[in-house]
């Protein structure tokens, strides 16, 4: 039998081949699907490299919501405008007058302060007693604008009482036993023509007697702060009721602020049951001078008085009291002189009142300073006014709003107002003029952006 290369066997008429030596050496290194055992990858492997890629995806999404949702701390707003500004110029000197006592103020404004007071004793005040006398009726019989009030009765002791204040010639109005009169009737004889009668019979209508109602007046007076003054009477008409010009001024500034007392002593007259008419004796009434006189020998001409100025359209009160002005006993000749007196007095204090800015528009009011130190300055949008004199002080108020992250511009983050009593503030009802209102809003004049991507990241932990 010929040989070849490759042998075989037959059996059962099958031939099997044999596999060659060396064949089988040459794949006896491969697994079943031909791959070389070397490289093949356990599964603990893939199971390994499957947590640490998952691992890695959680982690930054991690850090991308962070970036995301990470919130910078909110602007801080840091005031830089002063909250007090002192008007330029010099302190006003009114006119006061060569002799007596005198004190003024602007109501809303401030005070001009007083003369002939210093070293001083309290002076006799005459009829301007009366002030303290209708502050204390219509504070514990409070009477309407358009009411009457109680009503009283006059008593025969009363009409004699009337009698005699005329035989040792005090101010009166007759009166009649029998003669009703109203709460408001008795003010106006009060206040009007002056009665002293109408005054005793006052303080006996609120207390019982003028002892009790005597010292209802002089606790008043403490509680008021008038530490110079002493009632002796409910009229004046006793040289005892002592006082000056400053204290004179607070009551007539606590009376002024009653309606009923506003609207009477503005009368020029006024018509009573029995006395008919009787008239003010307020030589400065038609020049729009309203409030209280006393008169006589030892007191002087007295005048208590208020008067309406208008700046920049806006209205004003200047309240004054002179007390000791001229000499002798002419009723017209000392009103006359303590008329002059006030009337100098309001010349001088209106030309010392003038418009002042205070905040100008545009003026920085507020530093607004982002998380990432990024900054921007806020101003004020309009012009805040005042009307004062040289010299005084005026407070001012910013308030702010929270604001996030950023600012965009125009945005309204606050404002800035007029704060406390002084001075008056120009507002609603003045003319274009003079300036804005009591307040003005705060805004942005440029974007503050919020903090970036590079914030973020610097501030991912």
């Amino acid at each position: 039998m010929a040989r070849n290369d490759r042998r075989s066997s037959s059996t059962g008429g099958e031939t099997r081949r044999l596999a060659d030596p060396h064949e089988r050496r040459l794949s006896g290194g491969r697994d079943g699907g031909g791959t070389p055992a070397a490289f093949r990858i356990r599964p603990e492997v893939v199971r390994r490299l499957g947590i640490g890629v998952l691992v890695l995806i959680v982690v930054l999404l991690a850090i991308v919501v962070r970036l995301i949702t990470i919130k910078p701390a909110a602007v801080t707003l840091r005031p830089t405008l002063a909250t007090t500004v002192q008007l330029p110029g010099n302190s006003p000197l009114p006119d006061w007058p060569s002799s007596g006592e005198a004190a003024l103020t602007v109501q809303g404004v401030g005070s001009l302060g007083s003369s002939g007071e210093s070293g001083q004793s309290a002076r006799p005040i005459a009829s301007l007693a009366k002030i303290m006398t209708a502050y204390l009726t219509l504070r514990e019989h409070p009477l309407a604008a358009d009411g009457d009030g109680f009503t009283i009765t006059v008593t025969a002791a009363q009409a004699q009482a009337y009698a005699a204040d005329v035989a040792a010639d005090q101010s009166t109005v007759a009166v009649r036993a029998g003669e009703q009169l109203t709460e408001r009737q008795l003010l106006e004889a009060l206040l009007i023509p002056s009665a002293d009668n109408i005054a005793e019979i006052l303080a006996a209508q609120d207390a019982g007697s003028e002892q009790t109602f005597v010292a209802r007046m002089n606790a008043q007076a403490k509680s008021l702060g008038m530490t110079r003054t002493t009632y002796a009477d409910a009229s004046g008409f006793d040289p005892a009721t002592v006082s000056t010009a400053s204290d004179q001024l607070r009551i007539l500034q606590r009376a002024m602020k009653l309606p009923v007392f506003r609207q009477i002593v503005a009368m020029s007259s006024v018509e009573l049951p029995v006395a008919g008419t009787v008239t003010n004796y307020n030589p400065l009434i038609a020049d729009g001078y309203y409030g209280k006189t006393g008169s006589d020998s030892s007191a002087g001409g007295c005048l208590a008085f208020f008067k309406d100025v208008t700046v920049a359209g806006r209205r004003l009160t200047v309240a004054g009291v002179v007390l000791g002005q001229g000499s002798g006993s002419s009723t017209s000749v000392i009103l006359g002189a303590a008329a002059d007196a006030a009337e100098n007095l309001v010349a001088s204090a209106r030309s010392e009142l003038h418009v002042y800015p205070v905040v100008r528009a545009g003026a920085p009011v507020l530093m607004a300073t982002a998380a990432d130190k990024s900054s921007v300055r806020l101003v004020a949008s309009g012009r805040l006014s005042v009307i004062g004199w040289g010299g005084l002080r005026e407070r001012l108020a910013v308030q702010t709003r929270t604001v996030k992250a950023g600012l965009v511009k125009g945005q309204l983050v606050g404002q800035v107002s007029l704060a406390g009593n002084l001075p008056t503030p120009v507002g609603k009802g003045a003319s274009a003029r003079s300036g804005g209102g009591t307040r003005t809003a705060v805004r942005t004049p440029a974007s503050l952006s919020a903090p970036g991507l590079g914030w973020r990241f610097a501030h991912l932990l």
